[in-house]
């Protein structure tokens, strides 16, 4: 099975007429072997939440060069112009049959949907993503179930403190909503959590 550990930094939170700005994927092979790959997209400003923008630091970390719509924008890799077609091809490349893990995955999963089909590129990875945060909350349900009680008398357990009991640190305040810092928590997490088979033999 392929994994793709995703994220996406938007400028809104309806995807609706609207593309992501930055995407993250880490594709894991079943040999095990991982590839990061990090986009930005100018997006539309007028149509733009600023809160959103606020949220994700789009005026600090948006790198897209002035003459381009978008670039490859890994940390560690130089600067390369693309177009928004382009950025939407390598990800379907990169997505091609894999399971989308992430925290709320469908809200990303979305997103780079509505990217792909602007360039009548059809989704092709697995239907149904993995949430990180629900599989967490429901393997503590099982194993902490006074800690979930306690926590859902509140109101709905934040990702964060899911990841805490699990003993993961999330992203550092200078890390969160980056889609690579994200996207990477996203892969701790979920290796984090025991496979089928562990839990099972318990």
């Amino acid at each position: 099975m392929i994994l793709a550990f995703a994220d996406t930094e938007t400028p809104h939170l309806n995807p609706r007429g609207r593309v992501p700005w930055e995407i993250a994927i880490i594709r894991r092979r079943p040999d095990g072997t991982e590839t990061e790959h990090v986009w930005q997209v100018r997006p539309d400003l007028a149509t733009a939440d600023p809160v959103s923008l606020r949220f994700g630091r789009y005026g600090e970390r948006f790198i897209v060069p002035d003459d381009a719509e978008a670039s490859g924008a890994h940390p560690d890799h130089p600067i390369i112009r693309m177009t928004r077609e382009q950025v939407a091809t390598a990800i379907s490349n990169v997505l091609d049959g894999a399971v989308i893990v992430g925290s709320n995955a469908q809200f990303d999963a979305n997103w780079i949907g509505e990217l792909l089909h602007r360039h009548d590129i059809e989704p092709n990875w697995h239907y149904r993503p993995v949430c990180v945060a629900t599989r967490a909350e429901g393997y503590l349900t099982a194993i902490d179930p006074e800690w979930v009680a306690e926590q859902s008398a509140k109101g709905p357990i934040s990702s964060y403190a899911l990841s805490r009991r699990l003993g993961v640190e999330p992203p550092a305040k200078d890390v969160a909503h980056t889609a690579l810092g994200d996207a990477r928590w996203h892969k701790a997490l979920y290796d984090a959590l025991p496979s089928r088979r562990a839990v099972s033999a318990r």
